[in-house]
């Protein structure tokens, strides 16, 4: 197998020293944060220029907004970051020096940025000052599970990585959720659609992300799950590969805890119920046929998806008519017993409707009648905090302690709103009487143990290694 080259960019904010003025010259208490799945945009690569690879950058972080690179504008208000910089901040002026870790390729097999994470420690232990404190990880959503790799497999080769503490922030380690329903429009949406057809780039675009390497290990279930879960034989390999590292797949010599974006109470979303529609659209135009002769004809397409468990456990249904004559006709059904993870207790996707017409605007931009619900639980409460049980309305408030390592998990602490389902990945102050996990993951990070004008513009390096690990796209 031919080894590949594999690149990360790194950026690192300093921290102050004791005097609350100086900034670290070196790093003396290095912080990781790394982000998740990222496939990118449709149509453009980001570069080195855009100071981050993908959608999502350090950039964004702290200026608690998502800036566009490919249509130059600031998104719309993202309710994830709006604590995201007084976290920093707060990071900063305890010493710590933060080191963003954004992958060249953000939906790429989590081995080979694992690996990647593996060269970064390394070079933190060189580079680092003599008096520096060990190393600390927050993995966000994928980056949770690749930390949580990368980490085992040092341990496994006894290759040092000096970290002292991970913290996983709404990391799905059962697996993330992308509604079947939904899957299933997006796919047979792109079968149905001709390549000179204005939507095809954009459905071309999603079916592909589906299909990466990342998505394929990272969703359960998949539209294309083999698995006795409807999860990949991607996914499946991952975990054999994790659990050969250890035992329990997670480091054996560090702390671990967890903040879970979902609720421990087993709340399900508010306003919506398994079994509710998750989307209906209708068109007369836009996807068209050709019967011979020389002549397309427009047909008549209605799409209809379900949260799971579904109608009567359909959770798709799509009929295409032509002069009122039925020509396609597929209907989805999953078993009785099929886990209903799209309404339960977890962290949630919201802006589904934005999202998904700017994805497929010219689609719905002429079609008869589009609904679709707005949210869905992305990553359930029970994925993020690891639990021992398959029950997604598992109470975890009641069933374990949040500041005692307990039996049902493998975790020496958690947070988790009351009741509430926050956004995935949502950096959350107090409210509704919690907390907030911001304060917590802070309070987490100094019991293990401002000025934000010359933050940097630009990318501060690059680690580069080469891995034996699998094919390059």
């Amino acid at each position: 197998m031919k080894k590949q080259k594999i690149s990360e960019t790194y950026t690192i904010t300093y921290g102050y020293e004791s005097d609350g003025e100086t900034k670290h010259t070196s790093l003396k208490k290095p912080i990781i944060f790394i982000h998740g799945l990222d496939p990118g945009y449709m149509n453009y690569k980001t570069t080195f220029d855009d100071c981050k690879y993908g959608i999502m950058g350090w950039i964004d972080i702290v200026s608690e907004q998502q800036y566009n690179s490919r249509k130059e504008e600031i998104n719309d208000w993202t309710p994830e970051f709006d604590y995201s910089l007084d976290f920093f901040e707060s990071l900063w002026n305890e010493g710590y020096d933060v080191i963003y870790f954004d992958y060249k390729y953000g939906d790429d097999y989590m081995q080979r940025n694992a690996f990647t994470l593996v060269h970064m420690l390394e070079w933190i232990n060189e580079h680092k000052s003599e008096d520096s404190e060990e190393t600390v990880i927050i993995g966000a959503s994928m980056g949770g599970q690749i930390t949580r790799y990368a980490l085992a497999y040092m341990e496994k080769n006894n290759i040092p990585h000096c970290v002292r503490l991970t913290v996983n922030l709404d990391s799905g380690a059962k697996g993330s959720n992308l509604p079947l329903g939904l899957q299933l429009f997006g796919v047979f949406s792109y079968a149905l659609t001709s390549d000179d057809s204005p939507d095809y780039a954009a459905l071309e675009f999603q079916y592909n992300s589906l299909i990466r390497p990342a998505s394929m290990q990272l969703l359960v279930p998949h539209v294309f799950g083999t698995e006795d879960d409807k999860s990949t034989s991607y996914r499946t390999d991952f975990l054999d590969e994790l659990f050969s590292n250890d035992a329990d797949g997670y480091s054996g010599k560090i702390r671990k805890v967890a903040v879970a974006c979902g609720n421990k109470t087993a709340t399900g979303q508010e306003g919506i119920l398994p079994g509710d529609v998750l989307l209906d659209y209708e068109i007369h135009k836009g996807i068209e046929i050709d019967l011979g002769f020389g002549i397309v004809y427009p047909i008549h397409v209605t799409q209809t998806a379900w949260y799971i468990p579904g109608d009567d456990y359909k959770i798709y249904e799509l009929e295409a008519t032509l002069f009122g004559v039925e020509i396609i006709g597929t209907s989805i059904y999953v078993a009785e017993d099929f886990p209903a993870r799209d309404a339960a207790p977890g962290s949630k996707v919201t802006r589904l409707n934005d999202q998904l017409t700017a994805s497929f605007e010219p689609v719905f931009g002429t079609s008869d009648h589009f609904y679709v619900v707005d949210y869905f639980s992305f990553v359930n409460s029970i994925s993020s905090l690891d639990v021992n049980t398959d029950d997604l309305y598992f109470d975890i408030k009641d069933e374990i302690f949040a500041d005692f390592p307990n039996d049902n998990y493998p975790f020496a602490a958690y947070y988790s709103p009351e009741s509430n389902n926050e956004n995935h990945v949502q950096f959350s102050g107090p409210a509704d009487g919690d907390e907030g996990n911001i304060i917590w993951m802070l309070d987490q990070m100094l019991k293990n143990e401002n000025d934000i004008q010359n933050l940097p513009a630009t990318i501060d390096g690059t680690i580069e290694t080469t891995y034996n690990y699998g094919n390059f796209y």
